[in-house]
């Protein structure tokens, strides 16, 4: 029977890594619907932001491994595994092309219906306005 070699250290940091990543991209989505952004027509600026928090870092690290020349586990070099002229066409065809039309595309769902969302959820009185902001104070009777 063939012995198995326990997990390597590296697995955990870049799973911690990519959850580092993914809380700062909520962080500045968050900041954004805290000001409102949220029920803006813009709203999709915001959401773009939140996808280059991902992009640009994970682009940056796979062009990195291909030009260092790094060993995929099939045995060749990544660079060899991806289609391209240059280490930042490779990485670009590797990271960004194949998913950016699929991010783009749900982007932009989600740009047109959360400001539906929270037209019907006003309708319903759920305006998700911070406490102490409701609006308008009542008329004082003095």
């Amino acid at each position: 029977m063939e012995r198995r070699e326990r997990p390597a250290l590296g697995h955990l940091q870049r799973y911690y890594f990519r959850l580092r990543l993914s809380l700062l991209a909520a962080a500045l989505v968050g900041y954004l619907a805290e000001r409102q952004w949220d029920r803006k027509p813009w709203v999709h600026l915001g959401m773009l932001m939140g996808n280059a928090v991902l992009y640009i870092p994970g682009l940056l690290w796979l062009a990195y491994l291909i030009g260092s020349g790094w060993i995929h586990p099939v045995g060749q070099p990544l660079g060899e595994l991806i289609a391209g002229s240059g280490t930042w066409d490779k990485a670009l065809k590797g990271g960004l092309y194949p998913f950016v039309v699929g991010d783009l595309t749900k982007l932009m769902l989600a740009s047109l219906t959360l400001p539906a969302a929270w037209a019907v959820a006003g309708k319903f009185g759920k305006t998700g306005a911070p406490p102490g902001d409701e609006g308008d104070p009542p008329p004082s009777s003095g």
